[in-house]
């Protein structure tokens, strides 16, 4: 495997959505509130997904390090992205998926969690 292990992570998670059928518009889409990971339509919702992507829990559970603050700044960019596409007629909501890989690289787990809120 050449990718580094985020950008490994983004693409099996791109590749686990389309399989669950969502259109990927876009990746990596930075603002100055940072960068949302995948921007993704499904039905009628535009979803915003941040993708936390490790090989060990030596620190904790991959989706576990997505904070009240991390969730608040994917929530700013994402109205910069609805703005800036004009999408004002578009509900959204912010996903995270999870992913954990064995030491091979290969997928241990993947667990997709939506409509995610500060708390």
């Amino acid at each position: 495997m050449n990718l580094p292990l985020g950008a490994y992570g983004e693409e099996l998670a791109r590749n686990y959505l389309k399989s669950k059928h969502y259109s990927i518009l876009s990746s990596n889409f930075r603002t100055r509130y940072g960068e949302i990971d995948i921007i993704a339509t499904y039905k009628d919702l535009l979803c915003f997904i941040e993708v936390k992507t490790r090989t060990s829990n030596k620190f904790g559970r991959p989706y576990e390090s997505v904070s009240f603050y991390k969730i608040k700044r994917i929530q700013q960019a994402a109205l910069m992205y609805i703005k800036e596409k004009d999408l004002h007629f578009k509900k959204f909501r912010i996903e995270v998926i999870s992913i954990e890989l064995n030491s091979d690289m290969s997928l241990k787990s993947l667990k997709h969690f939506q409509n995610v809120e500060p708390s």
